[in-house]
């Protein structure tokens, strides 16, 4: 009896479970949040990004022609 109350007293102090629970909510969220990000922005920046490479790019070409 005396061992299952030893238990029980130190499972309701320990708070390494509760920690790491809140770690994975926090990393899920941000997690959440780069996905979102990426997926609402990353084409429309991809696409800049390579339309200005090639017009640099094709730039140098007609120079050096």
């Amino acid at each position: 009896m005396h061992a299952t109350l030893r238990v029980g007293r130190r499972l309701l102090h320990d708070d390494i479970g509760a920690t790491a629970i809140e770690y994975a909510l926090l990393a899920a969220l941000i997690a959440g949040m780069l996905i979102g990000t990426v997926a609402s922005l990353g084409g429309t920046v991809m696409a800049g990004l390579f339309q200005t490479a090639n017009s640099q790019l094709a730039s140098h070409i007609q120079a050096g022609s």
